[in-house]
């Protein structure tokens, strides 16, 4: 939960709106429940045999682009490592706004997200799952029945810091597929 803050916070400073700071929150908590192990490190992603990089799951030149954020801010620990502290979270969320505000792939993430402080978090989910994050949110190619609870961890750690999650259910499930 104090991760979850400190992230939420920092998104908040950087103008986002309450709703889209608890949907980044909920995303980041889905992909790594707020483990530092995993926040400041890496760890293997089965599903296409590469490794990511913190709170993220940065991966394919995205995490060279977080390391070089990083370093350039004078954060990256110079043995490799990015070091457990709060600015080394902080920075983890600046990269995560700059990313979106300036990546060519993501003109979908700031029409539909950062153009709209209000959205709702079912509509969060599925612009930052396909255009942002890039996640299997729909089931369909690795996580197949276990994505019901991806979207459940999702709600809840949306819930963590207020607001409706909006819940997982199958039906839900079948409109997340179809968009």
């Amino acid at each position: 939960k104090k991760y979850a803050g400190i992230i939420y916070n920092r998104y908040r400073q950087n103008g986002f709106s309450d709703n889209q700071a608890r949907a980044m929150v909920a995303e980041h908590g889905r992909e790594n429940d707020f483990n530092p192990n995993t926040m400041f490190g890496t760890h293997y992603d089965a599903s296409n045999k590469k490794s990511n990089l913190g709170i993220m799951s940065w991966q394919g030149g995205r995490d060279t682009g977080l390391i070089n954020f990083m370093r350039n801010r004078g954060i990256w620990d110079g043995k490799g490592k990015m070091p457990r502290t709060q600015a080394a979270l902080e920075a983890q969320v600046d990269y995560a706004v700059f990313e979106m505000k300036t990546g060519g792939a993501y003109g979908r993430t700031r029409r539909e997200f950062l153009n709209n402080p209000n959205i709702s978090q079912a509509d969060a989910g599925v612009v930052l799952g396909d255009n942002f994050i890039r996640w299997d949110r729909s089931g369909k190619a690795v996580l197949g029945k276990n994505v019901t609870k991806h979207l459940a961890k999702r709600d809840n750690y949306y819930n963590i810091v207020g607001g409706n999650g909006g819940g997982s259910n199958g039906s839900q499930l079948a409109q997340a597929r179809e968009r």
